[in-house]
This record gives C-alpha cells, structure tokens and sequence, in this order.
C-alpha cells in the first residue's frame, strides 16, 4: 500500500514540474521518464494506467482538445518493456538510449503539431526541431540520474528497485 503512495507522488511531482516547465515552452520529458520507471519497477499494466492518467491531467491543463499526451505517454510502455526484456538494463549509462527515445516520443509530436498549426516557415521549423532536440538530450539526462536517485529513495523505504526488475521478470508473466 505504501507503494502506491511513492508511485502516486513520484507521478504527482513529475506532472507538476512538466506542467510548470511547460508553462515556459521548455519540453522536459518527466512524466515520461516516470512512467518508464513506474513500467519497468512495478508492472507494464500500472505504468499503462499512470501514463493514460498523466496525459489526460497534463491535457486538461493545457486546455488541448486532442488529448495526445495520453497516447504518448501510454507508447512509452512498449519501449520499456522491449528495454527491459532485451537490452541489458544493469548498465544505467545504456538507459541514456531510451531516455533519448522518451523524450523523442514526448515531443516530436508536439513539435510537428506546432509546425503544422503555424504554417510552415523555417523559423518555426528550427524552433521545433530545437525543441526536440533538447527534449531528447534533457531525457538521455533525466532517466539514468532519476533511476539512480529514485532506486537509493527506494531502496531506503525498502520498495521494489529498478536495478531488480530483470530478476523478476519470469514472474511476471
């Protein structure tokens, strides 16, 4: 139960920082990072559920008539399960990859979305792609750092770690 209470503010804090990050036109991919955490340490099912919830909240913030973030944020499941079964997931400078991918997924669509509802001119073009390219570097930064701070807080509390989550993985099945 206690869990439930560490996932929920972990989602908490992410949606708010991206929320206040956003408010500034910086695209910071946090709860996109914290839903691949939330994936791989509990269950693809409870990260499924805290990205589709996320993304509704953060679109409902936004005042978006299209909630995409709830899809993008539910995409990110898939490549942390892929992640977790195929690639060696004891090395935190790997997760730079994904983390790069999190923040491709959390932002391309709003940079095409940009150019597209402003027209295109190259102006808008180069601040899109900056923006994804920074989104991109900002995940590669995000996921190894916050699954290190995050494992030491669980480890700490005595919850489930990202670091063993490969060990388990035949039961999850």
């Amino acid at each position: 139960m206690t869990s439930h209470v560490y996932v929920f503010l972990l989602l908490f804090v992410s949606v708010w920082l991206e929320v206040f990050f956003g408010s500034y036109g910086i695209l910071v991919p946090l709860v996109g990072v914290a839903v691949y955490y939330v994936s791989v340490t509990y269950d693809w099912d409870i990260g499924l559920l805290a990205g589709i919830c996320c993304g509704a909240i953060i679109d409902s913030v936004y005042g978006r008539g299209v909630y995409f973030s709830s899809l993008l944020f539910a995409a990110v499941v898939p490549l942390a399960m892929f992640w977790l079964c195929f690639v060696e997931t004891r090395s935190v400078a790997m997760l730079a990859i994904p983390g790069a991918c999190i923040g491709g997924i959390c932002s391309g669509v709003l940079a095409g979305a940009s150019l597209l509802l402003c027209g295109f001119s190259w102006d808008v073009f180069f601040q899109s792609g900056a923006a994804l390219l920074f989104a991109m570097g900002a995940g590669a930064l995000l996921l190894p750092s916050s699954v290190l701070v995050l494992d030491a807080l669980a480890e700490d509390l005595g919850f489930e770690l990202f670091a063993k989550a490969k060990d388990k993985l035949p039961q999850r099945r």
